[in-house]
């Protein structure tokens, strides 16, 4: 990321147990860039590496990558016009759950380790 491209998205909040984030509109467009011209989505891609940047923030470890992924799922397919909100919470030491939600649906989830997590 150059340093004149915005962050992916707003953080609403973070606490002890959770974490919560709205995709920036303009984010979004971007990468959308060249992902099916004329009938753009969100690649998986970038819906991941947002779960694992709130994840990362949950956890404290944003300079850090992910031990893993454990399991990723997508339900649907994004727009970027839509309101793209990304929600997390820790399920013990050095895991989390993160979910993006897309205009009230739930559309992907990840469960995201950090450290030397067994």
């Amino acid at each position: 990321m150059s340093p004149d491209t915005p962050p992916p998205f707003d953080v609403v909040e973070i606490t002890t147990d959770g974490a919560c984030g709205r995709v920036r509109s303009e984010w979004a467009r971007c990468a959308c860039a060249g992902h099916f011209p004329g009938d753009p989505l969100l690649p998986g891609s970038a819906l991941l590496a947002v779960m694992v940047d709130v994840a990362a923030r949950l956890m404290g470890t944003v300079d850090l990558p992910p031990a893993r992924v454990r399991r990723c799922t997508f339900r649907r397919t994004v727009r970027p016009n839509e309101e793209i909100i990304v929600r997390g919470h820790t399920v013990g030491t050095g895991r989390a759950m993160v979910a993006v939600e897309a205009s009230g649906r739930r559309v992907a989830e990840a469960a995201v380790e950090f450290g030397h997590v067994r």
